[in-house]
């Protein structure tokens, strides 16, 4: 009272005034911190450090203090042996019952070491190596579980974090981030992101990777597959948030947005997400692809992939590097129809294109990349050519018209796939050659006696097993160049069947049996698609091909039309007495 009484009848200056305010103002930064902060944070390492070795030492609690700070610290490594308080068997149980024996009783020393726990529930990842630890924070969940309700301010306000811990009680279950899935797609995400920093719950905690994951599984389990598909561009900006130590999560995101994707019917293209997988993960096509990500998806999704690049490497093309560029679309129309049965495209560029600094041709050799060879001899320097491998067979077709397009026996080439091109050699190699189903072809893009180039082309494919696999997605093809229906047996695809007109005959029935041609055919298709294919016949078994009853690229409705019988688990099997 006398130092309170000497301190009013002091003289008041304007500086004395601020100097005695500043306790109060401290005061008050102190609880608007402990209420909108969480308390009063998280100690300094070295602090925690030092009561963890105490407590390893001796483990005791002796005061509210130390209780919090080992509670805070109970997830550092510390030393060379890496040791962490969470991860001994023996020490952490008696941490857990220090805390509830000496502080329970004792709500705002009681929250303060419980906030530590929590930190460390979040921080800490579990893993089955090491035993000890995932047991120890499995009996950490449930313990914070169980007192949750014990850090309430019954006559008070709240802390936020105390507020977030009790409004969210699924934190503790086994599948905490499962909730706010769905949030993150419907951009209902601020409560989450609210409550996450009201709790302090840190960017590499195992929490953050599960609400990752929570969110993917949202959108690839959504039923409707156009609702699947409105979700996709914000799946792609959350995979791009992810640092390169998720890796293993972007993998698993990516694969499981594009096997969702290949689920979808009619499945379609998505140009973002075929652009985001080759950027991150490479060409499917290719070696490095299969040593990316592409291992963690199934086949049918990497075909799926690589028919869209097709589609749109021979979009690319016909459309930029080719000399009728948007002006004919003819040669376009045609092979799009055939991109689901490419294997492997190169481009060979001539010197005009491999040097140009024009924005769209340097755009051109950024987006081509690997797949890019140099074309020796094609002319004026202006020209191009598209190389496509199906499987035994390769086509080439150049970019300035008047050009053949030449069909070689993949093991019979004037190349080798994947190094240059040389035109000279390509037509001198063609002229050596027999014209026939077994051998090369020069085949040209002008009116033949059959018609236009079209119908030959297709035929000459078809004689080698090259069949078309979709109709063109702006309409028929071959819409207004006279081209007329085909003759032969064309395989089940996903088109509409077009009634005959008095220039489009109707198509061959399918075959009724296996013959040695189809046969032939169908190891060729396995092969290409990597469809298990198993001849069990010359020990009087069945020929089976492993694949469900989908579509699988036509081919299911071609094994039906040959005879095959599907059998739910085990695939499509043909007697050993069919012929």
């Amino acid at each position: 009272m006398e130092r309170l009484q000497h301190s009013l009848s002091a003289p008041r200056s304007r500086a004395s005034h601020a100097n005695s305010m500043a306790p109060l103002d401290h005061e008050i930064e102190v609880l608007r911190r402990t209420h909108e902060g969480g308390g009063e944070g998280r100690p300094q390492r070295d602090v925690l450090v030092e009561a963890v070795q105490r407590f390893r030492a001796t483990p005791i609690l002796n005061n509210s203090r130390e209780a919090r700070l080992v509670s805070f610290g109970c997830t550092e490594l510390i030393g060379s042996s890496n040791y962490r308080l969470i991860e001994d068997s023996d020490r952490f149980p008696r941490l857990l019952d220090g805390v509830e024996r000496g502080f329970k009783a004792y709500r705002p020393q009681f929250r303060r070491s419980y906030q530590g726990l929590l930190d460390a529930y979040f921080q800490y990842s579990p893993v089955p190596t090491i035993p000890s630890g995932l047991s120890n924070w499995n009996q950490l969940k449930h313990w914070l579980k169980q007192y949750a309700r014990d850090v309430n301010e019954p006559e008070g306000i709240n802390q936020l974090w105390v507020t977030a811990l009790q409004s969210n009680a699924q934190l503790f279950s086994e599948n905490p981030a499962e909730a706010y899935g769905r949030d993150y797609l419907e951009g209902r995400d601020k409560e989450v992101n609210k409550f996450r920093q009201d709790l302090g719950i840190r960017e590499d905690s195992w929490f953050t990777e599960q609400l990752v994951r929570a969110r993917i599984q949202a959108a690839t389990t959504e039923p409707q597959d156009a609702q699947f598909k409105r979700h996709i561009p914000k799946v792609l900006e959350l995979l791009k948030s992810l640092d390169k130590s998720r890796g293993a999560l972007f993998n698993e995101g990516l694969g499981g947005i594009l096997t969702r994707f290949e689920q979808c019917r009619p499945q379609g293209v998505d140009e973002s997400l075929r652009d985001f997988a080759l950027a991150q993960w490479g060409n499917p096509q290719i070696l490095g692809g299969e040593k990316s990500g592409w291992r963690s998806v199934s086949t049918p999704v990497r075909n799926m992939v690589s028919a869209w690049l097709n589609k749109h490497y021979i979009e690319y093309f016909f459309g930029v590097l080719a000399q009728e560029g948007r002006s004919d679309q003819r040669r376009l129309k045609f092979w799009v129809r055939y991109h689901r049965s490419i294997v492997l495209v190169n481009f060979a560029l001539g010197p005009q294109a491999r040097e140009s600094y024009a924005p769209d041709m340097r755009a051109a050799r950024t987006k081509l990349k690997a797949l890019i060879v140099d074309l020796q001899g094609g002319g004026d320097g202006g020209n191009n050519a598209f190389v496509m491998s199906f499987g035994d067979w390769v086509a080439v077709e150049f970019g300035q018209t008047g050009n053949a397009c030449f069909l070689f026996k993949k093991n019979d080439m004037p190349f080798v796939l994947g190094q240059n091109v040389s035109a000279p050699d390509v037509r001198a190699h063609d002229r050596t050659r027999s014209r026939s189903s077994s051998g090369s072809e020069r085949m040209t893009h002008g009116q033949t006696k059959e018609g236009a180039w079209e119908h030959r082309f297709e035929r000459e494919l078809a004689s080698r097993g090259i069949y078309p696999d979709q109709g063109y997605s702006s309409g028929n093809a071959f819409a207004g160049v006279g081209v007329s229906g085909t003759s032969r047996h064309a395989p089940p695809t996903t088109r509409p069947t077009v009634a005959p007109t008095s220039v489009s005959p109707a198509p061959k029935p399918l075959p009724t049996k296996l013959d040695a041609n189809e046969e032939r055919l169908l190891r060729a298709e396995c092969e290409r698609h990597r469809f298990v294919l198993r001849d069990l016949r010359p020990s009087n078994g069945n020929l089976w091909v492993e694949i469900d009853d989908s579509d699988n690229f036509g081919l299911s409705e071609r094994l039906v039309a040959w005879g095959f019988r599907y059998k739910a688990g085990k695939g499509w099997w043909l007697s050993s007495e069919t012929r």
